[in-house]
């Protein structure tokens, strides 16, 4: 069920850059214009989401409910960027320092513990399975 659940939600996403934004600009008379906010900081949010998940699912292809939690919180603290930013809110500086230098930092180095820790526990498994380092002349 999980591959199912997983394959949905990456279905989803396929369709909806492709299918729903290609539909828009086809309707579009004058196509759709993409604001230099989104490319300032939306698309370097993706790459960065992008990158974060590439350990943990490259690691073994299985999400803990505290990797599942992390990013969670990483959605959000984005939701919460974009209220501030949208009400143009006395915080959002201070917010913005707190993204910069305590959520991004944290979540980068979870990333990397999390790829450790993962090909630490596959290194172990093949440790553990018989005849894992049997020679020829063993056998």
């Amino acid at each position: 069920q999980r591959d199912i659940a997983v394959g949905n939600v990456i279905g989803s996403c396929i369709f909806n850059i492709f299918a729903v934004l290609g539909l828009a600009s086809v309707v579009a008379p004058a196509g759709i214009s993409i604001p230099s906010a989104a490319l300032g900081f939306d698309i370097p949010i993706m790459i960065a989401v992008s990158l974060a998940a590439w350990p943990i699912l490259w690691s073994g292809a299985v999400i803990s409910r505290g990797e599942g939690t992390l990013f969670l919180f990483l959605y959000g603290s984005y939701t919460g960027y974009l209220i501030l930013q949208a009400t143009q809110h006395d915080a959002l500086p201070v917010f913005n320092s707190v993204l910069l230098f305590f959520v991004v930092p944290i979540a980068f180095v979870t990333a990397l513990m999390v790829l450790i820790r993962k090909r630490r526990d596959r290194h172990q498994l093949e440790l553990q399975r018989p005849g894992a380092f049997s020679t020829p002349a063993d056998q």
